[in-house]
């Protein structure tokens, strides 16, 4: 937890991974330490991967091609399985721009630097950052991994393969108000906080649809 805290600020710089011997069990000290972690890190909002696809990630990193593709936009090529490009140094309202870039499912303010999520349908998705916010839905959070995202009318549609756990995730919504949220052959009423944000959890062995 300690290392974690370090690493964290001003930009984060180490995911988390909980390693451990079976022997840690031996003893009650070393237990509770293990029991410890374990309880913080389901406290912490995460999305869990498998070692193989950190280490795809990983390979992103290096081989990924950032291009500059205009004012404020930026073209990324080549990242393989890396999801996520990092801004750092940009206004406190700066958000994608979701009427001209491409591939950008969302994005989050975390301490000083702004975090884009891109689609991994797209192979080449285009960055435009402005200084407003959002006009269309934006995820803000997800523990499932989002894909194939659509945007029509006011609400979205997308492909979210089953992650660890419940499918918690979280869109800012171009507006307040209330939403249908469809999934697994189901649909139900949901309503957005005053910030517009739509806070809901997708069932276990969904391919899910929201809108």
């Amino acid at each position: 937890v300690a290392t974690l805290a370090n690493t964290d600020r001003p930009r984060r710089l180490k995911p988390i991974n909980l390693y451990y011997h079976m022997y840690s069990g031996e003893k009650q000290a070393s237990l509770k330490a293990l029991l410890d972690n374990v309880a913080w890190i389901k406290k912490q909002e995460i999305q869990p991967v498998t070692a193989t696809r950190f280490a795809e990630i990983a390979e992103g990193f290096f081989t990924a091609q950032i291009e500059p593709d205009g004012p404020d936009a930026w073209r990324i090529r080549n990242r393989g399985a890396l999801q996520t490009v990092r801004f750092d140094h940009v206004v406190p309202t700066a958000l994608p721009d979701l009427t001209t870039s491409t591939g950008v499912i969302g994005a989050r303010r975390i301490n000083t630097s702004l975090y884009v999520g891109l689609d991994p349908a797209v192979p080449e998705p285009r960055v435009v950052l402005t200084g407003g916010p959002a006009p269309a839905a934006m995820l803000v959070s997800s523990r499932w991994p989002v894909e194939a995202v659509i945007r029509q009318g006011g609400g979205v549609a997308f492909d979210a393969a089953n992650g660890f756990g419940a499918g918690e995730m979280r869109w800012q919504m171009p507006a307040p108000g209330r939403y249908t949220i469809s999934a697994g052959g189901e649909s139900r009423p949901a309503e957005t906080d005053a910030d517009g944000q739509l806070s809901f959890t997708l069932p276990l062995g969904s391919a899910a649809g929201q809108r």
